[in-house]
């Protein structure tokens, strides 16, 4: 019998989790549902991955650990390749709210340390064991591009919250994390990426629906409405598809071709590897300067709006003249752009 390529999905018994396993088990994978201690909820898990099976030969079993524990980490690697056979795809689900919503001045060490180790230190070792276990060498992937390993992060990740700062920082880490696994496994036939859910109907998120009901309504997500697990499911679904096979080193689809996330490298040209910054100095300097010489217009045009002369010591504004990057994920569905930076002196409500 031909064997399934094989999902481990952590923090699958709920939530987002459940939506990855499901959309798996209908693309036709194995799934090792992971849970720490709703052995119910994970068990509906299972049952819905069998009723939305491509094949009644897949394989779906539940796996209780919790990832903030060491010794659960490497039980939860065992037990998924002593059942299912192999590991070809990794899901960095699992996740914890803040148990109590504090503001950072009163916020205590102990959720503190409870967050890191669950957010960031248990999906970061993890990823560190199931990397170990590719690395060795012993089997071949059987997903399109290569072993695959998702970050499920959140916009937290830089978006100040100062309600849930222990929340961000994980989050931050976390989107760290999947850069620097990105960078050492891309050579190794493994792809690395992170999704940034928003604003989720989970039940993380249950405590402040009717707040967010009524800020979905007026406008706060261009969709208007909630992010469900099935979003979450369907973007990973298309990352296990292999439809992301060459992306550059800030996840941006291919403008430069440098993989960052473990494409082929027999495919990608050795002119696009690490040292991909040649460009014509010539044409590099016409446009600093080209562009030099729009900001002293627009620097000129706003001193006669202002009343001041070239050399007038009068009020001086200048426009921001940097760009950001924005990423942003609206109603569960990726959204990464760029944009000029916008100044926001008053941001909405801290969830």
């Amino acid at each position: 019998m031909t064997p399934f390529p094989t999902l481990l999905v952590t923090g699958a018994s709920r939530g987002l989790g459940r939506g990855v396993a499901v959309e798996a088990a209908a693309q036709g994978l194995s799934v090792a549902v992971n849970y720490a201690s709703n052995r119910d909820a994970a068990q509906e898990t299972l049952a819905l991955c069998r009723q939305a099976a491509a094949s009644p030969e897949q394989r779906f079993v539940a796996i209780a650990a919790d990832i903030a524990r060491r010794d659960d980490r490497q039980r939860l690697v065992d037990e998924t390749l002593s059942q299912l056979g192999r590991i070809d795809a990794l899901v960095n689900n699992a996740g914890i709210a803040p148990r109590v919503r504090a503001d950072i001045a009163d916020a205590s060490e102990e959720s503190f340390e409870e967050i890191i180790r669950t957010n960031l230190q248990g999906p970061y070792f993890l990823t560190q064991r199931v990397a170990q276990h590719w690395l060795a060498g012993t089997q071949q992937p059987l997903l399109p591009g290569g072993y695959k390993i998702v970050f499920v992060t959140s916009i937290s990740a830089a978006t100040a919250s100062i309600n849930r700062g222990d929340y961000c920082i994980s989050k931050a880490g976390l989107a760290m994390a999947s850069q620097l696994w990105a960078t050492r496994l891309a050579a190794d036939n493994v792809q690395v990426l992170e999704l940034r859910p928003g604003i989720m109907a989970t039940d993380m998120t249950a405590g402040v629906k009717d707040k967010y009901d009524r800020l979905i309504g007026e406008g706060l997500v261009p969709q208007r409405r909630w992010g469900t697990p099935e979003d979450v499911g369907r973007a990973v679904r298309a990352i296990l598809a292999g439809h992301f096979p060459v992306l550059d080193r800030r996840g941006d689809l291919p403008r430069r071709r440098f993989s960052s996330t473990g494409s082929d490298p027999e495919t990608v040209p050795r002119r696009h590897d690490r040292h991909r910054r040649q460009v014509d100095p010539c044409r590099a300097a016409a446009r600093r300067r080209a562009r030099v010489r729009t900001l002293r217009a627009e620097d000129r045009a706003d001193r006669q709006v202002l009343g001041c002369g070239e050399g007038n010591a009068g009020v001086h504004r200048r426009r921001p003249l940097h760009l950001a990057r924005l990423d942003r994920v609206d109603a569960g569905v990726p959204v990464r752009f760029r944009a000029a930076a916008v100044r926001r002196h008053r941001r909405p409500e801290d969830a």
